[in-house]
């Protein structure tokens, strides 16, 4: 995450997890409790951007798929900036 936000104050984490049924399982509800506590308010102390946390869904738990979906979108979306992911 400290790389990321090095290299652009616009920063995005994708969290991928397997279907459940509901929108958004438990695991979920407690990652964005966490990331409140541990990115958004230590980023806001920092005095940077606070990086934004995306969750999405995926059946059969695949990976590359639903991240390849997701920067598709965004490359739709922001045609004209570049985008560059981060795998720690």
């Amino acid at each position: 995450m400290n790389f990321a936000i090095e290299i652009s104050n616009d920063v995005t984490a994708l969290h991928v997890s397997a279907v459940g049924g509901a929108d958004e399982g438990p695991d979920a509800g407690a990652l964005r409790l966490r990331w409140t506590r541990e990115v958004e308010r230590p980023a806001a102390r920092a005095g940077v951007n606070t990086p934004r946390l995306v969750c999405i869904q995926s059946r059969y738990r695949r990976l590359v798929e639903p991240i390849l979906q997701y920067v598709a979108k965004l490359q739709e979306e922001f045609s004209n900036r570049l985008i560059a992911i981060v795998i720690p």
